[in-house]
C-alpha cells in the first residue's frame, strides 16, 4: 500500500515540474496543492489500515470508515485551498489532483 503512496508522490513531482516549466511557479505550487489534497489523506488512510492490520482489527468496517474519512478530508482540503489560496491555477490544481488519482487505477498492476 505504501508503494502506491510513493508512486503518487513521484507522479505529483513530475506533474509539478511539468506545470512549473509550462506555466510558472504558481502553477507548480497549485499542482502540488491539488495532489497533496489527495496524497496526504491517502497516506493517513494507509497508515491507519496498517496499524489496524497489525493489531488484528482490519475489517470491512474499518476500511469503510477510513475511506469515508479520507474522502471528507480531501473535500475539506480542496475547499480550504479554494478559499484561502490567492494565486491559484485551477487547471494545474486539477492536473495534480487527477494525476494522483490515476495512480490508484494502476495499483492493481503493482500487486506482486
Amino acid at each position: 500500500m505504501w508503494k502506491v503512496v510513493f508512486l503518487q508522490i513521484g507522479t505529483l513531482a513530475t506533474v509539478a515540474l511539468a506545470t512549473g516549466l509550462l506555466a510558472g511557479r504558481s502553477a507548480a505550487v497549485s499542482a502540488v496543492l491539488g495532489g497533496a489534497a489527495y496524497v496526504l489523506p491517502n497516506a493517513l488512510f494507509v497508515a491507519r489500515l496498517k496499524t489496524a492490520a497489525a493489531i488484528g482489527r482490519a475489517g470491512g468496517a474499518t476500511l469503510l470508515v477510513w475511506e469515508l474519512i479520507k474522502v471528507a478530508l480531501v473535500i475539506g482540503i480542496l475547499a480550504g485551498i479554494a478559499r484561502y489560496s490567492t494565486d491559484l491555477h485551477w487547471i494545474a490544481l486539477l492536473a495534480g489532483l487527477s494525476a494522483t488519482l490515476v495512480v490508484n487505477l494502476f495499483a492493481l498492476l503493482l500487486r506482486n
